[in-house]
């Protein structure tokens, strides 16, 4: 069953699991309607400080609008360098979470290190420590946390319910093999 989102059609699957990844979705579908009426694919886009102004949203918030169309195959998002809308906002997403999560694994030392330290001490179907916790690790970079955990759930590997930790719902040893 097809179901729109702003103006994102999506399988009701993929509804459901970009529902439960933004809760603030306004930010997200404010994003989607600027871009719409102001960018054509292979265009670079404001950064995020500039989009935070023209949307009005905080900056975390934008920034994690941001990642949402990533994983969904709209936007490429590369560290220090204008993002580019990749395709029309009106094309079917694609669940491109996993080949994202490859890729910034070979790029994103502290990452990987997340990815690593989630599959030595936790497995499938247990709770991970809340973020601040997990901010104390040496290895861990504690303002892109938050956006790297967003990647996770993102591609399927962990699920956030509202006032629960975040869950491991999918073996992560398979993204660094």
């Amino acid at each position: 069953m097809k179901i729109v989102i702003g103006e994102i059609t999506v399988m009701e699957n993929e509804k459901t699991r970009f529902n439960n990844l933004f809760k603030k979705k306004n930010a997200v579908q404010n994003l989607i309607s600027y871009l719409q009426v102001t960018f054509n694919a292979g265009e670079r886009i404001p950064g995020e400080l500039e989009l935070k102004d023209i949307l009005g949203h905080p900056l975390q918030q934008t920034r994690e609008a941001l990642i949402v169309l990533e994983s969904f195959g709209y936007l490429e998002i590369k560290e220090r360098k204008p993002s580019t809308l990749l395709r029309s906002l009106s094309d079917q997403p694609l669940d491109v979470g996993e080949a994202i999560l490859k890729s910034r694994l070979k790029d994103d030392e502290k990452f990987r290190n997340l990815v690593e330290l989630i599959i030595k001490n936790h497995q499938v179907n247990s709770e991970l420590p809340g973020v601040r916790q997990l901010s104390n690790h040496p290895d861990l970079y504690k303002d892109k946390l938050k956006e790297d955990l967003l990647r996770l759930e993102c591609a399927g590997y962990i699920i956030n319910s509202q006032g629960r930790r975040r869950k491991i719902i999918k073996d992560l040893s398979f993204l660094i093999m």
